[in-house]
């Protein structure tokens, strides 16, 4: 006896109930197969979800670091370098500071800062009252 291929019986012929199966894309889907198919996709597809999720969070949390490493790298007044493990003071929302002192120190800066800007607006003339046009006493200013 001679081992080697077997000769294959004739082709299947197709059954009635295979019959019924969408043969192609050509034919509308069965809906309660894709609500299956949602609700348990494919291990594959589990993977590649999760896969893809994770590479957003990844994303997400590098561009989280971006941003808060050029917010909080140094302060904001002396420079000396912030990170984990130490306290970070802020102020305004848009400054860190290694210590209160130093936050301190640019709340009275920013407070000095605006007294000088209202000071240095004058303020504008006002419109002459009805008392002064009786009178005549209208004053006209020119230009040098």
């Amino acid at each position: 006896m001679s081992l080697g291929k077997r000769p294959r019986p004739a082709p299947m012929r197709r059954t009635t109930s295979m019959g019924l199966l969408p043969s192609g894309s050509d034919q509308d889907p069965d809906p309660k197969l894709e609500d299956y198919r949602q609700q348990n996709p494919h291990p594959k597809e589990r993977k590649r979800a999760a896969a893809e999720a994770e590479a957003e969070a990844a994303e997400e949390v590098k561009a989280a670091e971006v941003v808060e490493a050029a917010f909080l790298r140094a302060c904001g007044l002396c420079k000396c370098r912030l990170g984990p493990g130490r306290e970070t003071f802020i102020y305004r929302g848009d400054a860190a500071f290694c210590s209160l002192e130093c936050r301190e120190k640019q709340m009275h800066h920013d407070e000095r800062k605006e007294k000088c800007l209202r000071k240095s607006v004058k303020p504008s003339p006002s419109p002459p009252t009805k008392d002064s046009e009786a009178t005549g006493n209208s004053e006209t200013v020119a230009a040098a």
